[in-house]
């Protein structure tokens, strides 16, 4: 027997709400997480001591901060000389 799918259709009552701002600071955050999670100690929550596993997420929160600022400050200074 196929399975039926389900859609909504035009017939709805209410609108979804979209909001470009709110949008794009929820991704910021999804990625900064994403970012966090390439660190295997965070991911796996290696730190069983919630002050250690707080001090492991500044500090890769802080290398990944400085390696954005790092790749951006390259972006522009090539940008600048061409």
């Amino acid at each position: 027997m196929p399975s039926r799918t389900f859609s909504p259709g035009c017939t709805r009552s209410w609108k979804s709400c979209f909001s470009r701002v709110l949008y794009r600071r929820r991704n910021a955050i999804e990625r900064m997480f994403c970012r966090l999670k390439d660190y295997r100690s965070i991911a796996t929550r290696y730190e069983k001591l919630a002050t250690n596993f707080a001090s492991s997420v500044y500090f890769a929160a802080a290398i990944s901060f400085w390696l954005w600022v790092r790749i951006l400050a390259i972006l522009l200074t090539s940008s600048q000389r061409a």
